[in-house]
């Protein structure tokens, strides 16, 4: 895993942390509480961005995008 960055977050007292990690194998679980869905992507598939630069994920997906063009 690698550090990407942090920002803070609405909620109080909150900051939210942004990891780079290389996928190895497996399936993703998630528990259906605090993640509702969840799946890899490549580039060519990656969903559409949304408008603007202002938060911590879209600042993951753009350096996905420009590292995997």
């Amino acid at each position: 895993m690698r550090w990407f960055g942090s920002q803070p977050w609405p909620y109080p007292n909150s900051l939210m942390l942004g990891f780079q990690a290389r996928y190895r194998a497996g399936e993703i679980r998630v528990d259906g509480r605090e993640i509702e869905d969840a799946g890899w992507f490549t580039s060519d598939a990656m969903p559409p961005l949304f408008p603007g630069n202002v938060s911590i994920s879209q600042w993951l997906i753009q350096d996905f995008l420009r590292r995997h063009p």
